[in-house]
């Protein structure tokens, strides 16, 4: 069963159904990333528990929305089940051999309240901080090979990471980590968000292994934990964004939705927002071009490279040879 959170619920338009201060909503696909505990760096191969988040067979999703005063949450967040190989093998533990998994395993990512603020004026470019409860639950049954013998085993314990408490992600520097968000104002962004600044605790629940009647092997012992120094976990999530509505932080709308960054080089060429440029874009901004809107936001319009101060004709006829150049 793959994990399911949701965030802290704010008020609702009663017609609607939607925040009235929403900015945009979003869903955010994690492409790649790692959640690596107990290692010297994020690419230490000999780290304990590490699981590659790209290499999960499905898609973890996040869906969210973006408020007005910059802050932003999350509606729900979903995690497929971890494939038992990428959190345990027979490396893991001293005196094992070999291992292999029962077709009950399972090893379930939950995510609860993950919320955040953005601020577009940070010093190095726009940053995004977060927070997010992680835990891991896990039904593990199998056999093992060990000091000559084959026995069955079935471990059933959670790893409440951070010990319950949030972990703070941000998009910039967190110690050995850094992420990305400077692409944030496209319409297609990829954002990396990241932290290095947290501690694991002992998985807690039916942790040890036991062969023969007087050699037991604890999970705990065996993978680290606690993992009590922060800069020893890494996690990253690598996130590909999609505006499900409005692009936010964008001028504000002429027609339809407010306008897109199609290219991330800061003007807003679609300006019907449709997700795409055609020539519709190049009327809207013809018919508009004295619109009070459009002239406060002008820098944002100024296709032709001349005065930002006020949107011309030859901003509109930039923006014509720009829809030719692209067909």
């Amino acid at each position: 069963m793959a994990g399911l959170g949701a965030g802290a619920v704010r008020g609702d338009d009663p017609v609607t159904g939607q925040d009235e201060d929403v900015e945009a909503t979003f869903t955010a696909t994690v492409g790649s990333g790692f959640l690596i505990i107990k290692a010297e760096s994020p690419d230490d191969e000999d780290s304990a528990v590490g699981i590659q988040l790209g290499n999960i067979d499905g898609d973890i999703i996040i869906n969210g929305e973006i408020y007005e005063d910059s802050t932003w949450q999350s509606d729900d967040i979903t995690f497929p089940d971890v494939d038992p190989g990428q959190f345990i093998d027979a490396g893991d533990i001293d005196i094992v051999e070999e291992i292999s998994f029962n077709d009950e395993t399972e090893i379930t990512v939950l995510a609860d309240s993950i919320s955040g603020v953005y601020d577009p004026e940070a010093e190095n470019g726009p940053l995004v901080t977060g927070s997010i409860d992680l835990s891991i639950e896990a039904f593990v049954t199998g056999t093992a090979s060990a000091l000559g013998a084959e026995v069955s085993f079935e471990l059933d314990f959670t790893l409440n990471i951070n010990g319950g408490q949030e972990i703070q992600l941000t998009t910039g520097e967190s110690q050995d980590l850094s992420g990305e968000a400077a692409t944030l104002g496209c319409a297609d962004p990829a954002v990396r968000v990241v932290s290095n600044s947290f501690t694991v605790p002992e998985a807690t629940g039916n942790t040890e292994v036991c062969i023969g009647d007087f050699t037991c092997i604890s999970l705990n012992d065996q993978l680290g934990l606690p993992s009590s120094v922060p800069n020893q976990n890494f996690i990253e999530l690598d996130l590909d964004i999609e505006w499900d509505d409005n692009q936010p932080f964008a001028p504000p709308a002429v027609t339809g939705n407010r306008p897109r960054d199609l290219d991330c080089d800061g003007r807003y060429e679609d300006l019907d927002g449709d997700g795409e440029l055609s020539i519709m874009d190049v009327q809207t901004l013809f018919d508009n071009r004295n619109n009070q809107q459009l002239e406060a936001n002008a820098e944002q319009f100024n296709f032709s490279n001349g005065a930002s101060d006020r949107v011309s004709i030859f901003d509109v006829q930039a923006l014509f040879a720009r829809l030719q150049n692209n067909d």
